[in-house]
């Protein structure tokens, strides 16, 4: 009725509102109320802070009604604060004419052909008539409240009753509780929670409650770029787009809506075979095939994206691509036998469907057009269960897929056998070592090692998953990595060589260093995962902006770095190793201060480059500082030693950053997780604290 997105000339708008021409100096926020479809609209002005909220009560019943409703409520929270209604409709996308006929000075109906809006207004709202429309001026005080009740009903239909504001809060309590509760079925509980429940809600209200069809979106005459062509409606359910949102519902436990599509998915297969020409790839969600196009001159479209089309013409395209995603679909909701796909008859129409397909199959490959996605072989994986009846007989079903398909499987293949044949005439700088036996590799070792540590990350993803399965996780890396441990122990015993020997851990001062090792990459590593997803999930720049941002963490790096070699001579190792997790820590207490405190993308440079400056300044002072306990002939064993601590740092960095920052992603995930760091980086600059002040020279061969 009002379309106002189509243009703002001879298109409608319902708009409540702050009075701008009274209060001209008006900030605007919107938001979801959490877990919910409500809309809320805030207002933000010196006179004081006001909010419009929409919802719409939902109808639960499975038969189609000819009223819908929509409240919206405003209310003051401080101040005073002047408000302004406007309501002008445009029925039938402008094209018919309406009147106005006035119940009382809070009720009017606008009628249109075959359709009438009721308005309707509680609290100090006095609807004015304006030609055709209606407009309303009040101011409300802190505290008070005010409604616009919109119901769209059939041309001489009886209107609702007048209601009042404790109806109105009543239906928008009824209205938040069926979401809540709504919300109670999804059987998900990872770490992306709210984005999922939000898309979960976005589902639900696309979807037609009487039929359970889905529709792409509830959009029509948007372009897909701005003054161009390609602005179609899509306010249709597409076989294909609505088996996938549908197939994502089953997997977050809404089975009432997967098993309602599934019946209109039936419906559809059983018209199909009485129509004898296949499924259409869009319908309404009635299930009405017809979708005329036509455009609509009077309107100039989205920023003069013309012209403006309702309808789709593309109803009448064929697609065989649809046909899998239907049974997909009918697979996947599939639980109750009584009375949708897995009854006879329901069946017969899929068999007859299928036998369609196939005939449209083989004359396409016959006649050199491209074949559909999804073989019909695949239509045979519903197969015939006690009460189904026969498979589709009319072709068979076994035959093979296309040659341009079976290739499609092998294009890869030459590819890879390049790469191998490339690989055979690589020469190795190091010659084999003949006296080297062949099982001197530690293979256990290294299978233990490996195992253990993903054991202990794995049980660090999961903490906001299940506490239960995080501790077990965790316990299994333990009993690991000790059994790896004792695995050394008993190959040193025996003579043989471990893949990681325990006389690397017998100097105090190394054990130190390789200490301060592991936080000085999982402090960074962290940060970066944090400050990056927080830039684009939460305040949504782009990967280019967010990237931008991290160029002062490796400006302060490539810094310090450069001046490692003057810094060394003029400073201990210890020294610097304590000033670089200083610096560091620093940074973390700066990316949360000035975040907090600024509502800008460059914020996060200050605190990054810190991080950068304290990184450069402790990498080669904390390398150092291990390899110089070993003699030449052990610094290969150790240099593999140190790298495989720093890359430990980094694995669990990313993890305990994420898991930290994901469970809670938009209400104090960030600062939790930012802390967590900062406390890893004091660890770190304990440990730093306890290196001597001078190390010897030189160290005793092991």
């Amino acid at each position: 009725m009002t379309a106002r997105e189509a243009g703002p000339r001879r298109t409608g708008r319902c708009r409540l509102a702050v009075d701008r021409d009274a209060v001209p100096d008006v900030t605007v926020k919107q938001l979801y109320l959490a877990g919910t479809a409500i809309v809320i609209t805030r207002f933000l002005s010196p006179e004081g802070v006001a909010e419009v909220v929409d919802f719409m009560p939902p109808d639960t019943s499975p038969t189609p009604s000819d009223r819908h409703r929509i409240v919206r409520a405003a209310r003051v929270v401080r101040g005073r604060v002047p408000f302004v209604l406007e309501c002008r409709p445009r029925f039938d996308y402008g094209r018919a004419a309406h009147t106005l006929t006035v119940l009382d000075d809070r009720g009017v109906r606008l009628r249109g052909p075959g359709q009438d809006l009721c308005v309707q207004a509680t609290g100090p709202a006095v609807l004015r008539p304006d030609g055709a429309d209606v407009t309303a001026r009040f101011t409300l005080d802190a505290a008070q409240t005010a409604t616009v009740s919109l119901t769209a009903l059939p041309s001489g239909a009886e209107p609702p009753s007048a209601p009042d504001d404790g109806a109105n809060w009543a239906a928008f309590e009824a209205c938040r509780s069926y979401w809540y509760e709504w919300l109670r079925s999804s059987t998900y509980r990872g770490r992306w929670r709210q984005l999922v429940d939000r898309s979960a809600i976005t589902l639900k209200l696309l979807s037609y409650h009487p039929t359970g069809a889905p529709i792409a979106a509830a959009t029509m005459g948007l372009p897909e770029q701005i003054g161009g062509e390609r602005n179609w409606d899509y306010r249709y359910t597409w076989i294909r787009d609505a088996s996938l949102s549908v197939h994502t519902l089953i997997g977050l436990g809404f089975r009432e809506e997967a098993q309602s599509f599934r019946r209109w998915v039936r419906e559809r297969i059983e018209s199909a075979g009485t129509e004898h020409d296949g499924l259409r790839i869009m319908y309404r969600v009635d299930g009405e095939r017809l979708l005329g196009e036509e455009t609509l001159p009077r309107w100039e479209g989205y920023r003069g994206s013309a012209p403006v089309r309702v309808g789709n013409g593309a109803a009448d395209q064929l697609q065989l691509d649809i046909y899998g995603e239907a049974a997909f679909a009918s697979a996947a909701a599939d639980g109750d036998d009584r009375g949708d796909m897995s009854a006879l008859r329901g069946w017969d129409a899929f068999r007859r469907m299928v036998d369609w397909l196939t005939e449209q199959w083989t004359l396409r490959r016959a006649t050199g057009q491209l074949p559909a996605g999804v073989h019909p072989s695949r239509a045979d994986r519903r197969g015939p269960r006690p009460g189904r009846g026969a498979r589709p007989t009319g072709h068979r079903l076994t035959d093979r897929p296309p040659a341009a398909l079976r290739n499609a499987d092998v294009r890869e293949e030459p590819g890879t056998a390049l790469i191998l044949l490339l690989t055979r005439t690589l020469e190795d700088p190091l010659p084999p070592d003949p006296d080297r036996p062949f099982d001197a590799v530690d293979a256990v070792g290294a299978v233990l090692s490996a195992a253990g540590l993903v054991l202990l990350v794995t049980g660090i993803l999961a903490a906001d998953d299940n506490v239960w399965l995080m501790t077990g996780l965790l316990a299994a890396g333990a009993a690991v990595l000790t059994g790896f441990f004792g695995w050394i122990r008993r190959l040193e015993r025996a003579g043989r060589e471990p893949l990681l020997a325990t006389s690397l851990f017998r100097d105090h001062v190394s054990n130190l260093g390789l200490v301060t090792g592991t936080p000085q990459w999982l402090v960074p590593m962290g940060v970066s995962f944090t400050v990056g997803a927080y830039l684009q999930v939460v305040r949504g720049y782009s990967a280019v902006a967010t990237g931008g941002v991290f160029t002062a963490a490796t400006l302060g790096l490539l810094a310090s770095s450069l001046g490692a070699e003057r810094l060394a001579k003029r400073w201990s190792q210890r020294t610097l190793i304590v000033t670089g997790f200083a610096t560091t820590t620093a940074g973390i207490l700066v990316l949360l201060l000035l975040v907090r405190a600024v509502d800008d993308i460059w914020a996060f440079t200050p605190g990054l480059l810190l991080i950068g400056l304290g990184l450069g300044l402790m990498l080669t002072p904390s390398a150092n500082v291990v390899q110089s306990a070993f003699p030449d002939s052990r610094q290969g064993e150790i240099s593999g030693l140190s790298r495989s601590v720093s890359n430990l740092g980094s694995s669990p960095g990313t993890a305990i950053a994420g898991t930290v920052l994901v469970a809670e992603l938009t209400n104090g995930g960030y600062a939790a997780a930012m802390i967590a760091l900062a406390v890893f980086g004091v660890v770190g600059l304990g440990a730093a604290l306890l290196l001597p002040h001078d190390r010897p020279a030189g160290a005793p061969d092991r």
